[in-house]
């Protein structure tokens, strides 16, 4: 996670899309193929593990590789957040 820190790196991502083959809890079942902006303030918020043995994983696009894809903001659904075990992440999820 600390290499998407450096901001030569940050300057070539245009967006980041959450992967999961296989989602298990319905906040991975939710954000399965979901694009963020790479400037997108609740991206952080949103970087996986959500739970126990969490397969979900951010994946970085660069600039020009969007395609067809759009980046939009993400609004979890109830079921989403509910399932969301890490306190830290459902703390700051539900005080918008």
């Amino acid at each position: 996670k600390s290499y998407f820190d450096q901001p030569e790196v940050m300057d070539q991502i245009e967006a980041f899309q959450y992967m999961n083959d296989e989602p298990n809890a319905p906040i991975c079942v939710n954000l399965k193929g979901h694009v963020f902006s790479a400037d997108d303030p609740d991206l952080q918020m949103w970087t996986p593990p959500f739970h126990f043995n969490c397969d979900g994983w951010l994946r970085p696009i660069l600039i020009g590789n969007l395609k067809n894809l759009k980046p939009e903001r993400y609004t979890p659904t109830k079921a989403a957040q509910e399932s969301v075990q890490f306190s830290e992440t459902k703390n700051m999820c539900c005080d918008h």
